[in-house]
């Protein structure tokens, strides 16, 4: 289990917030027609450059050559993208991490990943909205989220959505919700922190949790909060969604 504020079981039932949808590294968008997170090219793109004024063929050697590069920024710590929602993404290396807190269900055990790239805040209300205005998500409870159509709420992160909607909203935007490895890492660090930040105890100006604020905040508000890899709210503020669906004995029977 989950420790303290920072983790939280795998629900099924309860309305939640949109985790922050995960991008592998190499997944490519197809809509709307914006170059998003690409492969590799095997080889650099050379294009020739003429002069202003054409007066002659330019020979090969003639010509002036410009390089660019269609990768992207480099996946490696610190790498940060912008996506076409207005998200920033944040850049996880592959590799080794520690998952786990010496709970019956969730042990200390070591776990390797991929690349991914991952939303360094909550999915927002405004961004929400937009899914919602193409026809491709359908709005979350009023009940319980009754500032989603409010303008001075745009920031904040939407709430009351189910797993299936945060799944739609991820689709839309042509990710996924990050596996139950994948947040964690996000969240801890390849180390294991007890927190985003570390091992410190926690305090209202890390995170928004149990009288700080009694409410919800803007995404980005917890500046001092931000975890390893640079991502915001991974704990605190609302709770997140993510693809796994939650067993007591999975880790103690997995590969």
């Amino acid at each position: 289990m989950k420790r303290s504020v920072l983790f939280f079981p795998i629900m099924a039932g309860i309305s939640l917030i949109i985790s922050a949808c995960n991008l592998p590294f190499g997944a490519v968008a197809t809509e709307p027609p914006v170059a998003l997170i690409t492969e590799s090219p095997a080889t650099a793109v050379v294009v020739t450059e003429p002069p202003a004024v054409v007066t002659d063929i330019p020979t090969a050697t003639e010509a002036a050559l410009i390089t660019i590069n269609l990768a992207g920024p480099p996946m490696e710590l610190g790498s940060k993208y912008k996506y076409v929602d207005g998200s920033i993404l944040i850049a996880v290396p592959g590799g080794e991490f520690i998952m786990g807190y010496n709970a019956s269900d969730n042990p200390i055990h070591n776990v390797t990943l991929s690349d991914f790239w991952i939303y360094s805040t909550k999915v927002t209300n405004q961004q929400y909205t937009l899914c919602v205005q193409a026809g491709k998500c359908t709005p979350p409870d009023p009940l319980n989220n009754p500032d989603f159509e409010d303008h001075r709420f745009v920031n904040f992160p939407v709430t009351a959505v189910n797993h299936t909607q945060a799944a739609e909203y991820c689709s839309y935007v042509h990710g996924r919700l990050p596996s139950e490895a994948e947040w964690e890492k996000t969240a801890r660090g390849p180390e294991g922190n007890l927190f985003p930040w570390g091992d410190e105890a926690s305090v209202c100006d890390l995170l928004n949790f149990k009288f700080c604020e009694g409410k919800t905040t803007a995404v980005n508000d917890y500046t001092n909060g931000i975890s390893y890899y640079g991502a915001f709210d991974m704990s605190g503020n609302a709770r997140e969604w993510v693809a796994d669906w939650y067993s007591p004995t999975y880790y103690s029977e997995s590969p």
